[in-house]
This record gives C-alpha cells, structure tokens and sequence, in this order.
C-alpha cells in the first residue's frame, strides 16, 4: 500500500530540475511520514481497519487540499472524460435527476435502449436488476447502468403512483448528444442549444448551421450555453474558429511554471459575418467560458443571459494504474484579452482588482469570478406562490399523468383548459409539494388534533388551510399565461417529442426573447461598439 500511494504522489512531480529535485526530497520525506502514520494505525488502532480504505482516505484527503476538481478517478469514474473525448458511451439513453429524494427519469433519448423498451419521463426507478436504487445520489447509480454492448438490465419503475412496472433494457452504444434544440425564430434569428463540448461538438455544430442556412432564411444567430458544463478545451478552440478569423488567439494556458499555451484558429472561419449572440447562465462553465470570453474579447459576439460559474481551471488525467488516474489541475486557462474568469477557489493570483480588461473595441470587461454578460438577463420568475409546485416537480407529475389519461386523445396543442385541470390536480397533491406555508400548517393541524387542542384552535387552522389552498389555486388561475406554455412543454416531452418541447418554451424564454430583438432591431452594432449596455 505504501507502494500505491507513493505512486499517486510521484505522478504529480518531475524532478527535471535542481528546484525539482528539492521538492522531491520533500515529497519523499513526506511520504515516509505517511507510511509511518499508516503503520501506527494498521497495528495499534483499536478495531480492524481495511489498508485499502486508509490509503483511499488518505489520497482523497490530499486531493481535497488542491481545489474541487482535482480527484482520483478509480475505474468507471473516468468515464464522463472518456466519453467526451470519443463522443460515445455504453448506456442505455436516458437521463435521471432527484425528485423528493427519489430517483425520477427527466429524459429519454428517442431511438435508443430505454426508449425502445418503454421507459417514460417521470418514471420513478425502485430496482435495477433486483437491487433497490430509488433512494441513491444521481452519481451513485451509474455503476449500475454502465455494462457491455448487448448485456441487459431489469427496470423495476412506478409510473403516476401505479403499480410497479418492470421494464428489460439492452446496453447499446450511444452517441453523446452535443445538439439539442435548433430552429430560426422570426426576423431569420437562428437558435441552436450547444449541450456539452465533445470531440464531435464542432463538427455538428457547424452542420447545424449551416442546414439553418440552406433554410435560405438565417440572417443571425443565438447560440445556448446555458446550462452547459464545458468539456474539452480543444472542442471550444475549434468552435471559436468557426466565427473568429484565421491566426485569432482563442484563449491560452499558463502552467505553474509560467509556461504559456496559446490556442489559434488554423483555419479560415466557416461563418465570419454571421451576427451572432451567446446566451449563459450561472451553470456555463469551464469551455463555455473559454468559447464566450473570446466571443466577447474580440467583440464578435453579444452576451446575454446571467454570469457564468467561473471556472478557469485546466485538468488534465495522469494514469497512475490500469484502473487508478488523477485528474489534476495543471493549469490556468485565459481569455484573449488576459483574463482569468476563475472564481472562489485557486483564483489567479496575479490578477488583482485593479488589473483592467477590455475588448478590441475598447469597452471594458469584467475581470473574474466568470464572464459577465453584455445584456444581464433575469428568467420571468413564477410568482413564490408557486414556486414550491415548480421545485416539487409537480407540472413533470402533472403532464405524465395526462398522458397517461390521454394516450387516445388529441396533441397538446389543441387540448383545452390544461390550467384547470392542473389546479385540480394539485388540489390533491401533498402540502409539502404544494406550499411551504401549508406543509407547515397541515404539520400544526396534525399536531393539535394529535395533542387533542381545544376544537376552536383546530377550526382555525382547518380554515388557514383552506385558505392557503384557495390561495394557490386562485393564483393558477391568474397566471395561465405563464403555466400553458410550461405545461405544454412538459406534456410534449412525456409524449416523447423532446425538441417539440423545447420548442413550446422558447416564446416565453426571457434570455431568448431579449437575444432576439438586439439581432433583429439595429441594438447588435450598438452593444459592441459600447454604446448599449442594459438589464432585463
């Protein structure tokens, strides 16, 4: 075991140079201070320890005192990077979030294994093969779903509260999906959602393009980075080359040794003219981060929406055995303007507050702590009221149970009073997924009734929920404007028309929407010549 952390450690040096060599000798100090600790407790701690766990424990915790994305990777968990870099995985197409602490399938891929085999939005998984899964962390219940070509797996599922659902699906090769929504909204606004950066990210981006264009209607372009997490560097390099003429620095990396990295793009800009706006949010990370900041430096492109994560950390994974890497910050990556959008954890140590950045047009730029938009766009929030149903996933439950009741019936689009029939459906819901306000309410009315309070203390609060209810229901009632179009969306994506879904939402995107008038009304120009700034 000593022998396994000391490999750990020694990926992490090279001693090529004198100041090196000094640091390794520390290094070795170190690790026989390590070994000597690990020893004392194999023999003298009270109960029987596992050496594996220990020195896991003890790695981990080394790597923890570097930043949150240096870790080690034991066998499946270099997984999310292997499948960037070939652009594929074995799995079985779908998606799985936490509803109520309870696993809940949120999309299924059309085409593939778990499709093919029946398996529905708003399922909620109990078994996977016998073993009871419902209550894992999303992360904790890929080791369950990864597998050979062709093996199979048994789904148990509970579908709208019904009885239990058992489901056969045969692990295939899939396709990591880069694109997601694409279409040209009015004035020839072009739309593409970017989901992740893979190794085929650039090449089906700029097919999609360019399929928008032989529409014969393209005059602009939106193009999504909310919600995308990053991926590879070399991804977003190449997708920066699309719009960004031949020989522009895209973005470059500094090591710890001050050795600078520069990114170019070789070739001759597939779309130069093309007017063009990016929309993030604070979930656009790392390569989204590397594509917007030399979008915005070099004034190609207008930025809207909210600041992004802010992660400017490179990483890199280092084998250390066959099924053992470090994935290990080995860099800092930076805008072509000089900038270091990293934020909390290991920020740029000689950026200060003081150092100031601006694009080639001259307007000023945020310096860190992610990349600023040009048009700071807020989401139209639902009033709080009913907010709780919105987190509850209550509309999800809500459209999954309506198909279910209408798999005979007509498309979503021409079905009537879908607020009212939601307003009846949450009247039924649990207090917890309805409103905070009534959780606690219905929790004091069990309460007296339990403790038998006097039956005038009792009567109010009967009538606190009633009116807390009516409350509700009556605010539904109101903003049915805002809730059909969600409605609608969800319904479609039960339905298994996932894009049809994405669609019903954009009119009522507020990022899109603002996108969309600075392309389409003379605003573009103004913003990136530093005339326009303004907060929606």
């Amino acid at each position: 075991m000593q022998i396994g952390v000391l490999v750990v450690l020694l990926c992490l040096v090279d001693v090529s140079t004198s100041a090196q060599v000094q640091d390794f000798q520390r290094l070795q100090s170190s690790v026989e201070e390590l070994t000597r600790v690990f020893q004392k407790i194999s023999s003298r701690y009270v109960d029987k320890t596992d050496p594996t766990e220990i020195a896991t424990a003890g790695i981990d915790g080394m790597m923890s005192a570097l930043d949150p994305y240096s870790v080690l990777l034991r066998g499946a968990e270099s997984e999310a990077f292997d499948q960037l870099s070939s652009g594929t995985y074995i799995g079985f197409g779908y998606t799985v979030g936490q509803r109520d602490g309870k696993l809940v399938i949120t999309d299924v891929r059309p085409g593939f294994a778990a499709a093919n085999a029946g398996l529905r939005r708003g399922d909620r998984l109990c078994t996977v093969d016998g073993i009871r899964v419902d209550t894992l962390a999303v992360d904790s219940l890929r080791k369950y779903t990864r597998g050979t070509v062709g093996s199979r797996s048994e789904y148990a599922v509970t579908r709208n509260g019904t009885d239990t659902t058992r489901l056969i699906l045969t692990r295939q090769l899939i396709p990591v999906q880069n694109i997601g929504t694409c279409t040209i909204l009015a004035d020839g606004v072009g739309y593409v959602e970017l989901l992740r950066f893979s190794r085929n990210a650039p090449t089906e981006l700029a097919d999609t393009i360019m399929a928008l264009q032989r529409q014969g209607q393209l005059r602009s372009l939106i193009l999504d980075l909310r919600g995308n997490p990053g991926g590879l560097l070399d991804a977003a390099i190449s997708i920066g080359n699309l719009f960004l003429p031949q020989g522009s620095l895209v973005s470059y990396t500094l090591d710890h040794d001050g050795r600078r990295t520069d990114f170019l793009a070789t070739l001759p800009a597939l779309f130069p003219q093309l007017p063009l706006a990016v929309l993030i949010d604070e979930r656009s990370a790392s390569a989204s981060e590397v594509l917007t900041g030399a979008l915005q430096d070099y004034d190609r492109a207008v930025v809207v929406g909210r600041q992004s994560f802010g992660k400017g950390l490179v990483q890199n994974v280092v084998p250390v055995n066959d099924s053992v890497s470090v994935k290990l910050t080995t860099a800092r990556y930076y805008t072509p303007s000089g900038r270091c959008v990293q934020r909390r954890v290991r920020m740029d140590p000689y950026q200060t507050g003081t150092t100031h950045f601006v694009t080639r047009n001259g307007r000023p730029l945020h310096a860190s702590n992610g990349i600023l938009p040009d048009s700071v766009v807020t989401d139209i929030a639902l009033p709080a009221i009913l907010e709780t149903l919105s987190r509850s996933g209550a509309f999800a439950d809500f459209a999954a149970e309506f198909v279910d009741q209408h798999q005979q019936g007509k498309s979503a689009t021409s079905r009537q009073s879908l607020t009212q029939q939601f307003a009846t459906y949450a009247s039924a819901l649990p207090a917890r997924r309805v409103s905070k306000t009534l959780e606690h309410v219905h929790q004091a009315l069990d309460s007296a009734r339990k403790h038998n309070e006097p039956s005038s203390t009792i009567k109010v609060l009967e009538q606190a929920q009633k009116s807390i209810l009516k409350d509700v229901l009556a605010s539904i009632s109101q903003h049915r404007a805002q809730l059909e179009p969600i409605l609608k969306a969800e319904i479609k994506a039960c339905e298994g028309n996932a894009s049809e879904a994405a669609l019903e939402r954009l009119p009522t995107d507020n990022a899109v929407q603002v996108a969309r008038t600075i392309l389409s009304n003379g605003q573009y120009a103004g913003f990136l010549d530093g005339d326009s700034n303004s907060d929606q």
